[in-house]
């Protein structure tokens, strides 16, 4: 999960102290869909709150490549355009 804040101040980046692990577990087995007997797709997840922006991915390299993030940045303007 990576967490993007938009606003006129610059911040430093942190790593959280908290464990989130069992909460990404859980959010992660809910982005799981079946689609047909064995066919499975797993989805991403964006939460805007505010100024904030959550991506939750899954953890697996292809999900945070710099093709993919500039993929996410497309779709997160979209979305942010369209919200209204």
């Amino acid at each position: 999960m990576i967490k993007v804040t938009f606003g006129g101040l610059k911040k430093d980046i942190t790593e959280s102290v908290e464990d989130i692990n069992n909460e990404l577990k859980r959010i992660d087995n809910a982005l799981w869909i079946r689609k047909a007997g064995n066919l499975y797709f797993r989805k991403k997840l964006n939460y805007k709150d505010g100024d904030d922006v959550f991506l939750v991915r899954p953890n697996q390299r292809r999900f945070w490549t710099q093709t993919m993030a500039m993929e996410d940045a497309s779709e997160l303007i979209l979305e942010i355009l369209n919200e209204d």
